[in-house]
């Protein structure tokens, strides 16, 4: 486990992006897998714009690689195995549609990799992705319209181990990681009840299932703005990703 997750989930014991296309609320989607013809390195790039208008960051490859190594910062729940740390090609993609670009990066190995916001003026990790952690994108992009603008929001779901799982979220806006909470549960196997004990948290503090709602509620209105109420609106909406190599 990730250093910066273990107090979250030392309290929490005593008391949910497809590679190639990004989509939402983990309901609907395909996997494809998009190379680009351009071969400019991303330390190449600076503040340029590319085709589809993004303002794109610049920043120093090495420091998103320590970033991304260092179990200090915050980037969802991660095995310390499932890090490859040195990246090998990026895509560019803009979760909150504030016309600046988040950069994807990944490795050799295509389930590892890290997205990254560029908004504070220097570059702060937004979620780590391992083979069992894999981050999918609800886009504002999706649901702006001219009176009425939404953050964008990353979510993470997956196991911890027999009974125990999580969903992650970052919201997302102006470039920026504003809030981080997650919900943690775990089933109690040897009881003869259907007992599952859940614990909820937000920027790293534990809260209550109250305080928890009023983070997760905006996610919901962004995601039922996309998908509809029951989720049959807009099914199957795809990001399509077009990866570049880093070339160093």
């Amino acid at each position: 486990m990730k250093k910066n997750n273990k107090k979250l989930l030392t309290a929490s014991f005593c008391g949910g992006v497809l590679l190639g296309i990004l989509f939402c609320g983990c309901k609907s989607g395909t996997s494809t897998d998009v190379k680009s013809d351009d071969t400019d390195s991303i330390p190449s790039v600076k503040n340029a714009s590319d085709e589809a208008g993004l303002s794109i960051p610049d920043f120093d490859l090495e420091e998103l690689e320590t970033l991304y190594a260092d179990d200090d910062v915050e980037g969802g729940f991660i095995l310390d195995n499932e890090l490859d740390k040195t990246f090998v090609e990026y895509a560019l993609v803009d979760i909150d549609n504030d016309g600046m670009a988040e950069v994807f990066l990944r490795g050799e190995d295509s389930n590892q990799g890290a997205l990254f916001a560029f908004g504070s003026g220097k570059a702060e990790l937004l979620v780590r992705q391992g083979y069992k952690s894999r981050p999918y994108l609800l886009c504002a992009e999706w649901a702006d319209t001219q009176e009425k603008k939404y953050p964008g929001f990353i979510s993470m779901s997956g196991g911890l181990g027999t009974g125990v799982g999580y969903t992650y979220y970052v919201k997302v806006e102006k470039s920026r990681p504003v809030v981080r909470f997650s919900e943690l549960y775990e089933a109690a196997l040897l009881s003869d009840e259907d007992e599952v004990t859940y614990t909820y948290a937000v920027n790293n503090d534990l809260v209550d299932e109250q305080s928890f709602g009023k983070y997760k509620k905006d996610y919901e209105s962004l995601y039922e703005a996309v998908f509809g109420k029951d989720g049959s609106k807009n099914q199957g909406l795809e990001y399509l990703l077009h990866w570049s190599p880093v070339e160093r």
